[in-house]
Formats: structure tokens, C-alpha cells, sequence
């Protein structure tokens, strides 16, 4: 039976394995010889140098510091508002969608990495300069999703935007 690899961390320029990092750490908070030179952020676990580069300001911490690093810090606080923006998405083309289900209004693509608005008559150059996709997707649901927009994917969204049709529509006219 194999024995598990032993974690490492970098520790003041050294690979060490983590318990011997863990406990220097410990000890340095325990015979309070000051600010620690490194410091284990609380949640990846990587070790930096405990400077103000590496970790948030925050007086009520010890020397004033954050435990977590700033990389970790900065996901965890937008991790919420990438969600929001997500479901105010998914929402706004929903209701703009073939029948109000989550789907391009002309060729019926349901992967919604592929989705997008489209404004019916021409004017969304305007209010791209104008807005960002966040505040026009809150405006709509703050109107009770006004006509003039639909859902498309981009592959008919720029062949409307280029040729003025889609070849999805142009295809079915034929075909009749």
C-alpha cells in the first residue's frame, strides 16, 4: 500500500511540507513575536508574504490584516453578483423568447451560452452607448418587458445585423 504524497507549501523561499507551515504560523501568532513575514490565506491555503499586497486592509484583524488573500477575497465578493446578473439574463430572454420559453425566436436554439437580444427595429448600436447589458436587462424588467426586442442566437442575430434576414427565414419562404 502506497503512503498519500505529503502537501507542500512555500514557506519564507523553502518548500516545506504543510504541517511544518501550518505550526510555524501557530507559533508565531502564540508567542505574538510580532507580524508574521508569511502568512496562510485561510481559504486556497497558498502562503504570501503578509503584506497589504497580498491581503485586504481590515482593522479588527490582527496587525490589521484580512486572513483571506486578495485573490480569494475579490472572487468571493463578485461570486453573488455574477449569479444575480446571470438570473436577471436569463430572466430578460426568457420572456423575449419563441413562446416565452428560454430559445431563439427564429431557429429555436436552446443552448443559452449561444443566446442573445436583439432589438426588432435596428436601434441597439443607440443604446449600447448608451447602457450596459446589466442596466438595459433591468430597465426591460422594470417595464414589464416592452415589445420591440427578441431573443436570437448570435448566428441569426448577425446575419440579421449584416444581410437584413436570416437564412433560417429565408430557407422556410422558399421552401412554401
Amino acid at each position: 500500500m502506497r503512503a498519500a504524497p505529503i502537501k507542500t507549501l512555500k514557506f519564507e523561499g523553502v518548500i516545506l511540507p504543510e504541517q511544518v507551515v501550518r505550526r510555524a504560523h501557530a507559533w508565531t501568532r502564540r508567542q505574538g513575536g510580532g507580524k508574521p513575514k508569511y502568512r496562510l490565506c485561510a481559504f486556497c491555503e497558498r502562503s504570501f508574504p503578509f503584506t497589504k499586497k497580498f491581503f485586504t486592509v481590515r482593522s479588527k484583524r490582527p496587525w490589521g490584516l484580512e486572513t483571506i488573500c486578495r485573490q480569494c477575497n475579490n472572487a468571493k465578493a463578485l461570486q453573488p453578483n455574477k449569479d444575480a446578473a446571470r438570473r436577471l439574463r436569463l430572466l430578460v430572454l426568457t420572456a423575449y423568447g419563441r413562446n416565452g420559453l428560454l430559445q431563439c425566436c427564429c431557429c429555436g436554439e436552446l443552448n443559452e451560452e449561444f443566446l442573445t437580444l436583439d432589438h426588432k427595429h435596428g436601434v441597439g448600436s443607440k443604446e449600447r452607448r448608451r447602457l450596459t447589458a446589466l442596466t438595459l436587462f433591468r430597465r426591460l424588467r422594470d417595464a414589464g418587458f416592452p415589445s420591440g426586442y427578441q431573443t436570437l442566437c448570435w448566428n441569426c442575430n448577425l446575419s440579421y445585423g449584416l444581410r437584413g434576414y436570416c437564412p433560417h427565414q429565408r430557407t422556410k419562404v422558399g421552401a412554401n
